[in-house]
Protein backbone atom coordinates (compact mmCIF):
# COMPACT_ATOMS: atom_id res chain seq x y z
CA UNK A 1 0.00 0.00 0.00
CA UNK A 2 1.59 3.39 -1.25
CA UNK A 3 1.96 5.95 1.75
CA UNK A 4 -0.47 8.40 -0.31
CA UNK A 5 -3.55 5.79 -0.08
CA UNK A 6 -2.29 5.91 3.99
CA UNK A 7 -2.27 9.86 3.98
CA UNK A 8 -6.06 9.58 2.03
CA UNK A 9 -6.94 6.99 4.89
CA UNK A 10 -6.12 8.97 7.90
CA UNK A 11 -7.37 12.32 6.11
CA UNK A 12 -11.00 10.56 5.74
CA UNK A 13 -11.02 8.92 9.13
CA UNK A 14 -14.13 9.50 10.98
CA UNK A 15 -12.32 11.05 14.21
CA UNK A 16 -9.82 12.91 14.27
CA UNK A 17 -5.84 12.36 13.84
CA UNK A 18 -2.85 14.19 14.52
CA UNK A 19 0.80 13.37 13.78
CA UNK A 20 3.01 15.22 15.86
CA UNK A 21 6.56 15.77 15.82
CA UNK A 22 9.06 15.15 18.65
CA UNK A 23 9.01 18.71 19.79
CA UNK A 24 5.09 18.23 19.79
CA UNK A 25 4.55 20.51 16.83
CA UNK A 26 1.48 19.11 14.49
CA UNK A 27 2.43 18.43 10.78
CA UNK A 28 -0.59 16.53 9.82
CA UNK A 29 -3.83 17.11 10.54
CA UNK A 30 -7.31 15.26 8.94
CA UNK A 31 -10.05 16.96 7.74
CA UNK A 32 -12.61 15.65 10.96
CA UNK A 33 -10.03 17.98 13.43
CA UNK A 34 -9.81 20.88 10.64
CA UNK A 35 -13.94 20.75 10.72
CA UNK A 36 -14.31 20.94 14.37
CA UNK A 37 -11.55 23.22 15.47
CA UNK A 38 -13.25 24.88 12.14
CA UNK A 39 -9.75 25.64 10.73
CA UNK A 40 -8.66 25.19 7.38
CA UNK A 41 -4.79 25.44 8.52
CA UNK A 42 -3.52 23.21 11.74
CA UNK A 43 -0.02 24.40 12.48
CA UNK A 44 2.61 25.12 15.56
CA UNK A 45 2.14 23.73 19.05
CA UNK A 46 -0.78 21.10 19.63
CA UNK A 47 -1.36 22.72 22.92
CA UNK A 48 -2.44 25.73 20.84
CA UNK A 49 -5.43 23.06 19.87
CA UNK A 50 -5.93 21.21 22.54
CA UNK A 51 -5.92 22.98 25.57
CA UNK A 52 -3.48 22.30 28.28
CA UNK A 53 -2.50 19.00 26.20
CA UNK A 54 0.44 16.97 27.83
CA UNK A 55 2.18 13.64 27.22
CA UNK A 56 3.97 11.12 29.86
CA UNK A 57 4.59 7.40 28.64
CA UNK A 58 6.18 6.81 31.94
CA UNK A 59 2.89 5.63 33.20
CA UNK A 60 1.61 3.43 30.16
CA UNK A 61 2.52 3.03 26.74
CA UNK A 62 -0.46 4.35 25.26
CA UNK A 63 -2.15 7.61 27.37
CA UNK A 64 -6.06 8.33 27.29
CA UNK A 65 -6.71 11.41 28.91
CA UNK A 66 -9.44 13.59 28.69
CA UNK A 67 -8.51 17.38 27.09
CA UNK A 68 -10.78 20.45 25.50
CA UNK A 69 -10.63 21.43 22.49
CA UNK A 70 -11.41 25.87 22.64
CA UNK A 71 -13.71 26.73 19.39
CA UNK A 72 -15.26 30.35 19.60
CA UNK A 73 -14.40 30.39 23.07
CA UNK A 74 -17.03 27.41 23.63
CA UNK A 75 -14.78 24.30 25.14
CA UNK A 76 -15.37 20.52 23.29
CA UNK A 77 -14.64 17.77 25.79
CA UNK A 78 -12.66 15.34 23.86
CA UNK A 79 -10.92 12.23 25.16
CA UNK A 80 -7.01 11.53 23.78
CA UNK A 81 -5.23 8.70 22.66
CA UNK A 82 -1.58 9.63 22.96
CA UNK A 83 1.16 6.88 20.95
CA UNK A 84 4.76 7.48 20.61
CA UNK A 85 5.71 6.42 16.77
CA UNK A 86 10.05 6.87 16.00
CA UNK A 87 10.23 10.02 16.28
CA UNK A 88 7.27 11.92 16.60
CA UNK A 89 3.48 10.99 18.00
CA UNK A 90 0.38 9.74 16.61
CA UNK A 91 -2.69 11.54 18.71
CA UNK A 92 -6.17 10.22 17.74
CA UNK A 93 -9.60 12.42 19.10
CA UNK A 94 -12.83 11.56 19.99
CA UNK A 95 -15.77 13.64 20.82
CA UNK A 96 -16.22 12.79 24.58
CA UNK A 97 -20.61 13.51 23.74
CA UNK A 98 -20.15 10.92 21.24
CA UNK A 99 -18.36 8.41 23.39
CA UNK A 100 -21.13 8.62 26.08
CA UNK A 101 -23.84 8.58 23.75
CA UNK A 102 -22.18 4.84 22.17
CA UNK A 103 -22.24 3.95 25.80
CA UNK A 104 -25.64 5.20 26.64
CA UNK A 105 -26.66 3.48 23.68
CA UNK A 106 -24.65 -0.06 24.77
CA UNK A 107 -26.07 0.55 28.67
CA UNK A 108 -29.72 0.84 26.93
CA UNK A 109 -29.47 -2.18 25.05
CA UNK A 110 -27.46 -4.29 27.58
CA UNK A 111 -30.74 -3.70 30.13
CA UNK A 112 -33.47 -4.35 27.22
CA UNK A 113 -31.80 -7.54 26.62
CA UNK A 114 -31.81 -8.48 30.07
CA UNK A 115 -35.60 -7.61 30.66
CA UNK A 116 -36.52 -9.82 28.13
CA UNK A 117 -34.68 -12.76 28.94
CA UNK A 118 -35.87 -12.08 32.33
CA UNK A 119 -38.88 -12.61 31.08
CA UNK A 120 -39.26 -16.02 29.89
CA UNK A 121 -36.51 -17.02 32.81
CA UNK A 122 -38.81 -15.80 35.69
CA UNK A 123 -41.85 -18.06 34.37
CA UNK A 124 -39.42 -21.09 33.10
CA UNK A 125 -38.53 -21.02 36.84
CA UNK A 126 -41.72 -20.11 38.78
CA UNK A 127 -43.33 -23.89 36.94
CA UNK A 128 -40.32 -25.58 37.07
CA UNK A 129 -40.63 -24.96 41.00
CA UNK A 130 -43.80 -25.32 41.58
CA UNK A 131 -43.53 -28.88 39.26
CA UNK A 132 -40.70 -29.90 41.82
CA UNK A 133 -42.11 -28.68 44.93
CA UNK A 134 -45.92 -29.66 44.56
CA UNK A 135 -45.63 -32.65 41.64
CA UNK A 136 -47.08 -35.09 43.66
CA UNK A 137 -50.34 -32.74 44.30
CA UNK A 138 -50.79 -31.79 41.12
CA UNK A 139 -52.64 -34.05 38.07
CA UNK A 140 -51.49 -35.00 35.01
CA UNK A 141 -53.15 -32.44 32.81
CA UNK A 142 -51.92 -29.51 35.60
CA UNK A 143 -48.33 -30.84 34.89
CA UNK A 144 -49.24 -31.62 31.23
CA UNK A 145 -49.96 -27.35 30.63
CA UNK A 146 -47.34 -26.42 32.80
CA UNK A 147 -45.04 -28.41 31.09
CA UNK A 148 -45.84 -26.50 27.97
CA UNK A 149 -45.76 -23.32 29.24
CA UNK A 150 -42.34 -24.27 30.19
CA UNK A 151 -41.44 -25.26 26.34
CA UNK A 152 -43.66 -22.13 24.67
CA UNK A 153 -41.28 -19.80 26.81
CA UNK A 154 -37.96 -22.07 25.90
CA UNK A 155 -39.23 -20.91 21.96
CA UNK A 156 -39.40 -17.47 23.09
CA UNK A 157 -36.12 -17.37 24.18
CA UNK A 158 -34.37 -19.11 21.59
CA UNK A 159 -36.28 -16.57 19.22
CA UNK A 160 -34.62 -14.04 21.05
CA UNK A 161 -30.62 -15.26 21.22
CA UNK A 162 -31.78 -15.89 17.41
CA UNK A 163 -32.50 -12.81 16.51
CA UNK A 164 -29.81 -10.79 18.69
CA UNK A 165 -27.08 -13.23 16.77
CA UNK A 166 -29.01 -12.30 13.53
CA UNK A 167 -28.42 -8.66 14.48
CA UNK A 168 -24.72 -9.17 15.38
CA UNK A 169 -23.84 -10.58 11.90
CA UNK A 170 -25.67 -7.56 9.98
CA UNK A 171 -24.61 -5.21 12.19
CA UNK A 172 -20.68 -6.43 11.83
CA UNK A 173 -21.63 -7.32 7.90
CA UNK A 174 -20.63 -11.40 8.58
CA UNK A 175 -23.96 -12.35 6.78
CA UNK A 176 -22.30 -13.33 2.83
CA UNK A 177 -24.78 -12.43 0.29
CA UNK A 178 -25.62 -14.97 -2.77
CA UNK A 179 -27.80 -12.86 -5.57
CA UNK A 180 -29.78 -14.06 -7.59
CA UNK A 181 -32.82 -12.80 -10.02
CA UNK A 182 -35.73 -14.53 -8.11
CA UNK A 183 -39.73 -14.78 -8.65
CA UNK A 184 -41.07 -12.82 -5.92
CA UNK A 185 -44.89 -14.24 -6.77
CA UNK A 186 -43.64 -17.86 -6.39
CA UNK A 187 -41.04 -17.07 -2.89
CA UNK A 188 -44.18 -15.31 -1.60
CA UNK A 189 -46.45 -18.82 -2.20
CA UNK A 190 -43.74 -20.82 -0.49
CA UNK A 191 -43.67 -18.14 2.92
CA UNK A 192 -47.41 -18.50 2.98
CA UNK A 193 -47.42 -22.76 2.63
CA UNK A 194 -44.67 -22.84 5.32
CA UNK A 195 -47.09 -20.16 7.75
CA UNK A 196 -50.17 -21.80 6.98
CA UNK A 197 -49.86 -24.02 9.99
CA UNK A 198 -49.17 -22.04 12.00
CA UNK A 199 -51.96 -19.91 11.35
CA UNK A 200 -54.56 -22.20 10.46
CA UNK A 201 -57.26 -19.55 11.69
CA UNK A 202 -56.23 -16.27 9.02
CA UNK A 203 -56.43 -16.07 4.88
CA UNK A 204 -53.55 -15.85 2.80
CA UNK A 205 -54.10 -14.95 -0.86
CA UNK A 206 -51.22 -14.08 -2.96
CA UNK A 207 -52.31 -12.43 -6.35
CA UNK A 208 -51.34 -13.84 -9.33
CA UNK A 209 -49.29 -10.85 -11.91
CA UNK A 210 -47.50 -12.80 -14.65
CA UNK A 211 -45.93 -9.74 -15.87
CA UNK A 212 -44.41 -9.06 -13.01
CA UNK A 213 -40.51 -8.46 -13.41
CA UNK A 214 -37.90 -10.93 -11.05
CA UNK A 215 -36.24 -9.52 -8.53
CA UNK A 216 -32.23 -9.24 -7.63
CA UNK A 217 -31.76 -10.49 -4.43
CA UNK A 218 -29.83 -12.76 -1.59
CA UNK A 219 -32.71 -15.85 -1.49
CA UNK A 220 -32.48 -16.43 2.25
CA UNK A 221 -32.36 -12.87 3.23
CA UNK A 222 -35.35 -12.51 0.82
CA UNK A 223 -37.22 -15.38 2.01
CA UNK A 224 -36.75 -14.00 6.34
CA UNK A 225 -38.54 -10.65 5.07
CA UNK A 226 -41.28 -11.88 3.40
CA UNK A 227 -41.42 -14.56 6.28
CA UNK A 228 -41.29 -11.69 8.89
CA UNK A 229 -43.68 -9.12 7.51
CA UNK A 230 -46.23 -12.48 6.43
CA UNK A 231 -45.92 -13.41 9.90
CA UNK A 232 -46.03 -10.10 11.60
CA UNK A 233 -49.17 -9.29 9.31
CA UNK A 234 -51.05 -13.05 10.63
CA UNK A 235 -50.29 -12.11 14.47
CA UNK A 236 -51.29 -8.87 14.94
CA UNK A 237 -54.81 -9.29 13.18
CA UNK A 238 -57.55 -10.63 14.38
CA UNK A 239 -58.98 -14.42 13.55
CA UNK A 240 -60.54 -15.22 10.30
CA UNK A 241 -58.98 -11.63 8.58
CA UNK A 242 -57.31 -11.94 5.22
CA UNK A 243 -53.81 -11.16 4.59
CA UNK A 244 -53.22 -10.06 0.87
CA UNK A 245 -49.85 -10.25 -1.30
CA UNK A 246 -49.67 -8.24 -4.16
CA UNK A 247 -46.28 -8.08 -6.12
CA UNK A 248 -46.24 -5.07 -9.62
CA UNK A 249 -43.63 -3.61 -11.74
CA UNK A 250 -43.28 0.34 -10.57
CA UNK A 251 -43.47 2.98 -13.20
CA UNK A 252 -39.97 3.32 -13.89
CA UNK A 253 -39.28 -0.21 -14.03
CA UNK A 254 -36.30 -0.29 -12.15
CA UNK A 255 -38.07 -1.73 -8.84
CA UNK A 256 -40.50 -4.31 -8.16
CA UNK A 257 -43.01 -3.46 -5.00
CA UNK A 258 -44.34 -6.22 -3.22
CA UNK A 259 -46.65 -5.28 -0.47
CA UNK A 260 -48.46 -7.31 2.35
CA UNK A 261 -51.88 -6.40 3.56
CA UNK A 262 -53.43 -7.11 6.75
CA UNK A 263 -56.88 -6.12 8.36
CA UNK A 264 -55.45 -5.96 11.23
CA UNK A 265 -55.50 -3.44 14.61
CA UNK A 266 -52.93 -1.21 12.96
CA UNK A 267 -50.62 1.37 14.05
CA UNK A 268 -50.57 4.74 16.03
CA UNK A 269 -48.90 7.22 13.84
CA UNK A 270 -46.93 8.33 16.45
CA UNK A 271 -45.45 4.99 16.22
CA UNK A 272 -44.74 4.82 12.35
CA UNK A 273 -41.55 6.68 12.00
CA UNK A 274 -40.21 4.36 15.07
CA UNK A 275 -41.81 0.98 13.79
CA UNK A 276 -38.23 -0.58 12.23
CA UNK A 277 -36.29 0.44 16.10
CA UNK A 278 -34.49 -2.42 18.21
CA UNK A 279 -36.95 -3.68 20.85
CA UNK A 280 -40.00 -1.65 20.25
CA UNK A 281 -42.92 -3.41 20.45
CA UNK A 282 -46.73 -1.23 20.41
CA UNK A 283 -48.75 -1.19 23.81
CA UNK A 284 -51.94 -3.06 22.52
CA UNK A 285 -54.45 -5.36 24.17
CA UNK A 286 -53.74 -7.55 21.41
CA UNK A 287 -49.82 -7.10 21.10
CA UNK A 288 -49.68 -7.83 24.85
CA UNK A 289 -51.24 -11.46 23.80
CA UNK A 290 -48.58 -11.79 20.86
CA UNK A 291 -44.58 -13.12 21.95
CA UNK A 292 -42.27 -11.22 20.31
CA UNK A 293 -38.75 -9.83 20.55
CA UNK A 294 -39.36 -6.45 19.21
CA UNK A 295 -35.96 -7.35 16.69
CA UNK A 296 -38.38 -8.38 13.51
CA UNK A 297 -39.08 -5.22 12.13
CA UNK A 298 -35.44 -4.18 12.45
CA UNK A 299 -34.15 -6.98 11.07
CA UNK A 300 -36.33 -7.03 8.26
CA UNK A 301 -35.36 -3.09 7.44
CA UNK A 302 -31.72 -3.95 7.37
CA UNK A 303 -31.95 -6.81 5.37
CA UNK A 304 -33.65 -5.21 2.46
CA UNK A 305 -31.36 -1.55 3.07
CA UNK A 306 -28.36 -4.37 2.39
CA UNK A 307 -30.13 -5.58 -0.72
CA UNK A 308 -30.75 -1.68 -2.02
CA UNK A 309 -34.18 -2.13 -1.23
CA UNK A 310 -37.08 0.37 0.38
CA UNK A 311 -39.38 -0.51 2.69
CA UNK A 312 -42.42 1.58 3.99
CA UNK A 313 -45.73 1.65 5.84
CA UNK A 314 -49.11 2.59 6.00
CA UNK A 315 -51.72 2.03 8.39
CA UNK A 316 -54.78 3.10 9.94
CA UNK A 317 -56.44 1.97 13.28
CA UNK A 318 -58.88 -0.66 13.47
CA UNK A 319 -58.50 -0.96 10.09
CA UNK A 320 -55.67 -2.46 8.92
CA UNK A 321 -51.75 -1.94 7.64
CA UNK A 322 -49.59 -2.79 4.44
CA UNK A 323 -46.14 -2.78 4.57
CA UNK A 324 -44.45 -2.37 0.84
CA UNK A 325 -41.48 -3.36 -0.24
CA UNK A 326 -39.80 -2.07 -3.24
CA UNK A 327 -36.64 -4.56 -4.51
CA UNK A 328 -34.85 -3.70 -7.64
CA UNK A 329 -35.28 -5.43 -10.67
CA UNK A 330 -32.96 -8.20 -11.74
CA UNK A 331 -31.26 -7.19 -15.10
CA UNK A 332 -28.28 -8.62 -16.86
CA UNK A 333 -26.47 -5.42 -15.93
CA UNK A 334 -27.28 -5.20 -12.29
CA UNK A 335 -26.46 -8.98 -11.99
CA UNK A 336 -22.92 -8.36 -13.65
CA UNK A 337 -22.26 -5.43 -11.21
CA UNK A 338 -22.99 -7.40 -8.01
CA UNK A 339 -20.90 -10.08 -9.16
CA UNK A 340 -18.74 -8.10 -9.86
CA UNK A 341 -18.66 -6.12 -5.69
CA UNK A 342 -19.08 -9.70 -4.79
CA UNK A 343 -15.81 -10.70 -6.14
CA UNK A 344 -13.82 -7.10 -5.58
CA UNK A 345 -14.13 -8.03 -1.92
CA UNK A 346 -13.07 -12.01 -1.45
Amino acid sequence: MKSGLYKKILTQIPEGVLILDKDFNVVFANDWFKKVTKKDVIEGKVNEFLENYYYDNTEDEYAIRKFDIVVDNEKLAVKVNTKKVDDGYVVMISLLKECICLDVIHNDFISTVSHEMRTPLTSMKGFIDTILSAGDKLDASQKDRFLKIVKQQIERLTRLVENLLTVSRLENKKIKDVYKSLNVIDLSKIVVDELKSKHPNHIFVVIENNNVSNILADYDKAHQVLTNLIDNAAKYSQKNTTIEIKAQNKPDNDFVEISIKDQGIGIPQEYIGKIFSKFLRIDNPLTREVQGTGLGLYITKTLIDSMGGVISVESELDKGTTFSVDWPVATTESQAKKRFLQDAVK
